[in-house]
C-alpha cells in the first residue's frame, strides 16, 4: 500500500509484416500543455544532457507545498500508514510522505527525456498552483481571474489523477482498451501467418517486441486526461 495523507477540503502491425512496432503514444501528446505553449517547456526546444543522478527520484502526487498547510508548529504533519496489519502514526516532513519513486518515469527513455512528465509536466502545474493557494487562503475565491482559474483546474484535476491507484486504474483500463484494439485490428491476421514459437496473440506478441511503450503508454495519457478540455471547463464554468 502507498502512503496516505490527509488532503485539505479547502497500428499499427497495421502492415502485412509483424516486424513492425505498434504505435502507442508518446510524450508529449498533441494538444497538450506540452505542445500548446512550448515557451513554458524550454526541455522541448532545445537538447539538454541530464544526468541520471540528477533526475527528480521521488515523485510527489500530493506535492510539498499543498501538504504544508496541514503541518502543526514543527512544520510536520501527522501519517496514517498500514504497510502491513497495523496502523503506523508518525510525524513527518511533507517532503517525506505523498510520493512515490519514479511513479512517472518513462520505462527505456534517454536520461534527457525519461523524466518529461514530472518536470516538464507536473512541476509547472505545481509552480503555478502554488501562489494561487496563498491567494485563495488570503482572499476570497471569487478573486482569481481566468488565468488563475484555469491554472488551479489543472491542479484539481491533476490531483485526481496522478496518485498511484488512480495510475493503476488507468493502466489497467488502457491495457484492456489495446488488447482491444490490436486484436480488433489484426488478431485474425496474426493468428492466421504466425509460426511455431510466436506468442498466441497479437497483443502478446506487441508486448513482447516493444515492451517499454507498451508499459509507458498509461503514464503517457496523463497529460492528455489531465488537460481534457471538456472537463476542464465545466469545472472553471459549471453552468
Amino acid at each position: 500500500m502507498g502512503n496516505r495523507v490527509l488532503c485539505p477540503r479547502n497500428s499499427e502491425l497495421g502492415s502485412d509484416q509483424k516486424s513492425i512496432m505498434y504505435c502507442v503514444p508518446r510524450i508529449p501528446p498533441q494538444n497538450s500543455a506540452l505542445t500548446r505553449n512550448p515557451r513554458k517547456f524550454p526541455a522541448h526546444r532545445q537538447s539538454k544532457k541530464r544526468s541520471r543522478m540528477n533526475q527528480p527520484g521521488k515523485h510527489h502526487y500530493n506535492p510539498v507545498f499543498y501538504l504544508k498547510k496541514w503541518t502543526g508548529e514543527d512544520g510536520r504533519l501527522v501519517r496514517y500508514h498500514r504497510p502491513y496489519d497495523k496502523t503506523v502514526v508518525s510525524r513527518l516532513n511533507p517532503s517525506y510522505t505523498g510520493f512515490e519513486y519514479r511513479l512517472y518515469t518513462l520505462d527505456g527513455a534517454s536520461a534527457d527525456s525519461c523524466q518529461l512528465i514530472e518536470k516538464d509536466f507536473f512541476s509547472p502545474i505545481d509552480n503555478a498552483a502554488a501562489p494561487i493557494l496563498e491567494h485563495l487562503i488570503a482572499h476570497d475565491p471569487g478573486d482569481l481571474d481566468s488565468e488563475q482559474r484555469s491554472f488551479w483546474t489543472r491542479f484539481i484535476m491533476s490531483l485526481q489523477l496522478r496518485g498511484p491507484q488512480s495510475l493503476a486504474e488507468i493502466k489497467a483500463v488502457n491495457d484492456r482498451s489495446l488488447r482491444t484494439i490490436i486484436e480488433g485490428l489484426d488478431g485474425e491476421e496474426y493468428l492466421a501467418t504466425k509460426q511455431e514459437g510466436d506468442p498466441d496473440s497479437v497483443y502478446e506478441y506487441a508486448l513482447q517486441q516493444s515492451p517499454e511503450r507498451m508499459a509507458n503508454a498509461h503514464k503517457e495519457l496523463l497529460p492528455r486526461l489531465i488537460d481534457h478540455p471538456f472537463i476542464g471547463q465545466l469545472i472553471i464554468s459549471p453552468t
